[in-house]
């Protein structure tokens, strides 16, 4: 549920979170001790911190969302000029994860480092605090000797921002049809080289690297290191956070989807690749990142099997209606999106729709105007497609019209829609392959 742009909230214990929801163990610890101690010395340090770390999380989802839009359209955007907005993207990217470890190290200092010893101890860098507990083991209280865990992830992120804000360094982009890799290079070194006769090899050339695996292992590491300091605050305080306090927007499920993302495979079938191509345009027609996740990207329902349902016909749908869903602030369900195809000159249409508003009454609406659109469509074949997983109840057989899909699985359904529309088995995974 969407309840705001894109802001820390607090839900009810024990609620469940949406994919707009994301849990920042350290952000709700510290907001934990505001809640406890509303007006005492240490809230305001709390309330800030707490909030600016969240802060720096949400502009990394919306970079991410950013990102991962142009990534996943890949395959029908190569060699446009998209190189440069990666590149863009990507150093803002390195630069606020950067920033989110010195607030971490801000954390520690004020949270975990007694009141005697904080003028021993670096406040403001990551970096210094990394050091100073690398120099000085015998000083270092138990509760943070998990700092020097996290040298490994952070220096490689500190070395190419130290690269590209101190040595004058870029970030270059190569781009393909797969998934973009990075190379950090200096621009003047790269303009001498082609101004120079003869050429001569480059003393460092350039090896691209998979970019989005970078950013996720800098987001893990990120990540992994404030859980572990709001698990030092935790018990120091003998806290049992609560759990309560959130990152929520619209953004925040490309946060997700950056911490599950698979760079996809440059050894594959004919077959993969098309099915790249066709869910790239799908995304592409969606017009942004927020569009494509109101179609249940990436991991939902919708895309999959409209994917899907394009590999069975083997040809792409000759109209594809635009996605519909409520107005209302939190309106994400799909109330209406329809696909026609056409085959030996048969015409066939499949009716989308979400289920999760199939009360009786709502069932009998959609009944009524799917016989209402049959009617108008005389000619053509006609079967109404609907996601159940969130639906309010289970849906008696006698209530299922004729032409109606109730499914879990996109798969599944895409090949039941086939076989209702087709009168005919759909083709088999392995024909699909070949």
């Amino acid at each position: 549920m969407i309840r705001a742009l894109g802001n820390t909230i607090k839900v009810k214990p024990g609620q469940s979170l949406s994919k707009h929801d994301f849990l920042l163990p350290l952000s709700d610890v510290l907001l934990d001790l505001v809640d406890q101690d509303l007006y005492g010395p240490s809230a305001a340090n709390a309330s800030q911190l707490g909030c600016s770390l969240a802060d720096d999380f949400l502009n990394l989802a919306t970079l991410a969302g950013q990102l991962l839009w142009l990534v996943d359209t890949a395959p029908v955007r190569t060699g446009t000029p998209d190189s440069l907005s990666i590149s863009m993207l990507a150093e803002g990217y390195l630069m606020q994860l950067r920033t989110a470890c010195d607030i971490l190290a801000v954390i520690t200092h004020t949270f975990c480092i007694d009141e005697k010893k904080k003028g021993q101890v670096p406040k403001e860098s990551f970096n210094d605090l990394v050091e100073w507990v690398e120099k000085n083991p015998s000083r270092v209280p138990d509760r943070i000797r998990f700092i020097l865990e996290h040298r490994h992830w952070f220096d490689q992120l500190r070395g190419i921002r130290d690269k590209l804000v101190h040595n004058r360094f870029d970030i270059n982009i190569f781009t393909d049809d797969v998934a973009p890799s990075y190379a950090l290079m200096s621009s003047g070194d790269i303009h001498l080289h082609f101004l120079r006769k003869p050429r001569t090899p480059l003393d460092d050339p350039l090896r691209p690297a998979p970019l989005l695996p970078l950013l996720k292992l800098l987001t893990q590491g990120a990540l992994a290191l404030a859980d572990q300091i709001a698990g030092a605050i935790a018990r120091d305080r003998q806290l049992t956070p609560s759990k309560t306090h959130v990152l929520n927007g619209v953004y925040v499920p490309a946060l997700h989807h950056m911490l599950s993302y698979a760079e996809p495979s440059r050894k594959t079938t004919d077959h993969e690749k098309q099915k790249r191509k066709i869910k790239a345009r799908h995304l592409l027609a969606a017009g942004d990142y927020l569009n494509t996740v109101n179609l249940g990207h990436p991991d939902g329902f919708w895309l999959p099997f409209a994917v899907h349902m394009e590999e069975l016909f083997g040809v792409p749908p000759n109209h594809i209606g635009e996605p519909r869903h409520p107005k209302y602030r939190d309106g994400e369900a799909l109330i209406d999106w329809h696909f026609n195809f056409e085959r030996q000159g048969q015409l066939y249409v499949v009716l989308l729709r979400d289920g999760i508003h199939y009360s009786q009454d709502g069932l009998e609406q959609s009944r009524k105007d799917f016989e209402a659109f049959r009617q108008r469509i005389r000619d053509a074949n006609v079967v109404v497609v609907s996601d159940v997983t969130g639906a309010p109840r289970e849906i008696p057989a006698e209530e299922i019209f004729d032409g109606l899909i109730l499914d879990t699985d996109p798969i599944r359904a895409a090949e039941r829609a086939f076989v209702a529309l087709v009168g005919s088995e759909p083709p088999t995974r392995r024909a699909l392959s070949d």
